[in-house]
């Protein structure tokens, strides 16, 4: 469902910030 799939995003933004 949608709610999942944006949880997925929130995750990659995350994983995106922590690499940085």
């Amino acid at each position: 469902d949608s709610h999942s799939e944006h949880l997925e995003e929130e995750i990659l933004s995350l994983r995106n910030t922590l690499l940085q």
